[in-house]
């Protein structure tokens, strides 16, 4: 290097100023998924200059934690799903996973209906059957039939599911400061699907009807019973409003396309209390 070459005191920095030039370096402007949306949204992101990581032991201790507790991660709709988690955990490591501090992820209403049909599974694999089902027959609900390979990706939204979805991405719930949940209107995905065979078969193939059907499913009362409904079962969860709960908590300006839709988040002083 040349010896007239000024080199800018970086480490001598107090350690706060330090964090506020990682957030700018490593902080990008949007969400960072876990896995790709489709279709794909394509946003434009702020830039991250990770080359800081590698100057040295001590930036790379003090960047890691900035970039992976102040940048917001979407875990996309709550599923336990291992062929999902093993790549990200295998590109980012599970080190690296457990400094995660901020997330969103999603909920389908519908699949709470589903879990209300029929008991949430055992495992991944094998659906635990509801003689007494008002809807849907046993015979339904047997493990080789096609609908049953569905339904089992629809849960009921407890806590312990929670808990045992964010630990396949090496996250403990308790060490997040945000954990926020929008609700997925009824509509294009697989729980609407079986609910709607479930309840109303004749509007499947008629798409006035199904229009008709899903606009009343999705009315702001019915959508604001069922999240209350949620939140009392589960103590450690609470209805949030997106600015004042969620975007408050966020660094950077985040306006996701689902900000419109109702919020739930992660309460741990609720779930203490429980």
């Amino acid at each position: 290097m040349d010896e007239d070459t000024e080199v800018f005191p970086f480490l001598a920095l107090p350690t706060e100023l330090r964090l506020l030039l990682y957030f700018e370096l490593l902080v990008t402007d949007g969400r960072l998924e876990t896995i790709r949306r489709r279709p794909r949204k394509v946003t434009k992101q702020r830039q991250m200059y990770i080359a800081i990581l590698q100057t040295c032991k001590l930036c790379s201790s003090e960047g890691l934690s900035v970039l992976y507790g102040e940048n917001l991660f979407d875990f996309d709709e709550m599923r336990r799903r291992p062929s999902v988690a093993a790549p990200f955990l295998r590109i980012i490591g599970p080190t690296n996973c457990a400094l995660i501090r901020l997330i969103v992820c999603e909920y389908s209403a519908a699949s709470e209906e589903v879990s209300q049909i029929r008991p949430a599974p055992t495992n991944d694999e094998t659906p635990s059957p509801k003689e007494s089902s008002p809807t849907l027959s046993p015979k339904e609900f047997s493990p080789t039939n096609a609908t049953t390979h569905k339904l089992m990706l629809t849960y009921q939204l407890t806590l312990t599911y929670l808990t045992t979805f964010l630990a396949m991405y090496n996250v403990s719930i308790d060490q997040l400061r945000l954990l926020a949940i929008s609700i997925i209107p009824y509509g294009d995905n697989e729980a609407t699907g079986h609910v709607m065979a479930a309840q109303a078969p004749h509007v499947v193939r008629d798409r006035p009807l199904r229009l008709q059907w899903l606009e009343e499913k999705n009315e702001k009362l019915k959508m604001e019973a069922l999240v209350d409904g949620i939140c009392k079962r589960e103590k450690g969860l609470r209805k949030a409003e997106f600015l004042a709960d969620v975007d408050s908590q966020i660094g950077f300006d985040y306006s996701p396309p689902f900000v419109g839709r109702l919020w739930m988040m992660y309460a741990k002083e609720r779930a203490e209390r429980k």
